[in-house]
């Protein structure tokens, strides 16, 4: 919100979408628990430390379909990486992404419309349509690398550093 008008709404979030869930689409604005300026656009990180309810499930959805797409700064979205607490949350995780995948692999490839295919476990590839002017006036939808989306269980295992009253590290 730095240099916005004083009297305009404040911005919740980087990304816009539509989410779909109990038969209801409303826009919703998204916030990233993290987000990383790349040279080639936007990492977006989520870190998933509970089992998400349908909301959630309904918005990491609409996450993955933006991948390819500008975020409010201008800056264009090239990775989504979900980092999960537990088997169980990966799990999940991942049956949202490959059904979504499914879902879309019966789909003609057109503008705005985003593919998944799984390359390795918990990696997935988005594939957009770019138009393509030819030479004749004609234009072309070109399948392109929009992005990738990444879920990997979050590291866990790493020690603890804490510090203690007299500001010393101490590691359990």
């Amino acid at each position: 919100n730095r240099g916005r008008n004083p009297m305009a709404a404040m911005v919740q979030g980087p990304l816009k979408v539509y989410v779909t869930s109990n038969g209801r689409t409303e826009g919703k604005t998204l916030r990233p628990d993290a987000l990383f300026n790349e040279h080639d656009g936007a990492t977006w990180v989520e870190v998933d430390r509970s089992k998400r309810g349908s909301d959630r499930e309904a918005g990491l959805r609409a996450l993955a379909l933006a991948v390819g797409s500008d975020l409010i700064d201008g800056q264009r979205l090239r990775r989504v990486v979900v980092f999960c607490k537990s088997d169980r949350i990966q799990g999940r995780a991942l049956a949202v992404l490959r059904a979504l995948a499914r879902e879309q692999s019966g789909k003609v490839l057109v503008s705005g419309r985003r593919q998944f295919k799984e390359t390795s476990d918990g990696v997935f590839e988005v594939t957009a349509a770019q138009e393509v002017k030819l030479s004749d006036g004609r234009v072309m939808e070109k399948p392109v690398v929009a992005g990738h989306l990444l879920v990997q269980a979050l590291p866990t295992w790493l020690p603890k550093v804490r510090v203690d009253a007299q500001n010393r590290h101490r590691m359990d």
